[in-house]
């Protein structure tokens, strides 16, 4: 999830805080990422079809944590994949089935099955919707990207919907998230990211790095819209461009080295990757509508020809609501739909965050 290690890599340039310090803002949650998390509760249950609210209680108790000291939550949950990522949400699912296979070849007694169940099990869309009805009634506003939340995070935060995200998507930082607060505690302890000492560090050292330079060095590490090029890392990509400062530069350099072996269309994807990063389409809750983070100007349009890769600024038949507290206002058919789930679900009124 994100780019691997570099949380580590940022280490000296994160601080650790007490979540009371962020009393009467509001923080954006990424939703998704607390269900994952709540599914390690219960994997196996939802595996044999066991009715189950243990993953809503996990997001639930967390929730009520975050008011109870003066915190505004606001959930932000993935919408549709981003077709530029569907090779990485294939191997995804696949490593699913595989661990579905382990976990049901397992002894009873295996203490490894309840760790293999929570990693068979992916969160759907009638667990996001149970999830929303309970912040509903604790009159907690949520939020559903067009595609993943990471993105539509760090819109809000520019936008100033919110002050801070709260998540363990090292993505945020690439997107241009100003305060991120990665490993959250049940102590309410926290890693806290900002951007004004990112660039003030003297280790790592990215004074004269451009926030750009930054994301190419990440991309070229490996991210979920483009594997590394074997042998090359995090480390390695810094190396690279603290020797020489530009992604041409770097270019020229890792093609003279024989042991890297560059994958077909790995430049081009490269770009895309990059173009991703930059212009990613978000819900904007002003204006209502889906929109890219920055604006594409012509010049990108002229060079990538096709950007369908980011997907599309208008809605599909299968896209939530955007925004799940206004229901009455979203087409019936979807409506309807989310109505279904909460009138046939089994277990989601148990759980009451408002109490």
């Amino acid at each position: 999830m994100g780019i691997s290690g570099l949380h580590s890599f940022l280490a000296p340039v994160l601080k650790k805080v007490n979540i009371r310090e962020y009393k009467g803002k509001t923080l954006g949650i990424d939703g998704h990422a607390w269900l994952h998390r709540g599914l390690y509760r219960c994997g196996m249950e939802l595996l044999t079809n066991t009715q189950t609210e243990k993953h809503l209680t996990y997001c639930a108790e967390k929730a009520k944590r975050l008011l109870a000291k003066g915190i505004t939550p606001v959930f932000v949950f993935d919408g549709e994949n981003i077709p530029l990522k569907d090779n990485t949400n294939e191997e995804r699912a696949s490593q699913r089935e595989k661990n579905k296979e382990l976990f049901l070849r397992m002894d009873k007694n295996d203490r490894r099955r309840p760790f293999y169940a929570a990693k068979a099990v992916d969160v759907s869309s009638a667990m996001v919707q149970e999830l929303v009805i309970l912040l509903q009634k604790a009159e907690i506003r949520s939020i559903v990207s067009p595609y993943e939340a990471d993105a539509q995070l760090a819109h809000l935060e520019k936008t100033k919907v919110i002050d801070a995200v709260i998540t363990e998507d090292s993505d945020l930082i690439l997107f241009g998230c100003k305060k991120v607060l990665f490993k959250l505690d049940d102590r309410g302890m926290a890693d806290e990211f900002c951007s004004r000492r990112l660039y003030c560090c003297a280790k790592p050292d990215l004074k004269n790095m451009s926030h750009n330079e930054f994301i190419q060095m990440c991309i070229m590490s490996g991210c979920d819209y483009l594997k590394n090029i074997p042998g090359l890392g995090l480390k390695t990509a810094y190396a690279l461009f603290k020797k020489n400062g530009t992604l041409d530069a770097v270019r020229a350099e890792v093609e003279s080295i024989p042991k890297y072996k560059i994958p077909e269309n790995y430049w081009e994807d490269f770009r895309m990757a990059e173009v991703a990063f930059k212009h990613y389409i978000v819900y904007d809750t002003a204006e209502k509508c889906r929109v890219h983070m920055a604006q594409i100007d012509d010049s990108v349009l002229k060079e990538m020809g096709d950007v369908s890769f980011l997907g599309s600024l208008e809605e599909t038949e299968e896209s939530l609501p955007a925004e799940f507290t206004v229901l009455s206002g979203v087409p019936s058919e979807k409506r309807i739909r989310t109505e279904k789930i909460i009138d046939e679900s089994p277990y989601f009124k148990k759980t009451d965050i408002s109490k």
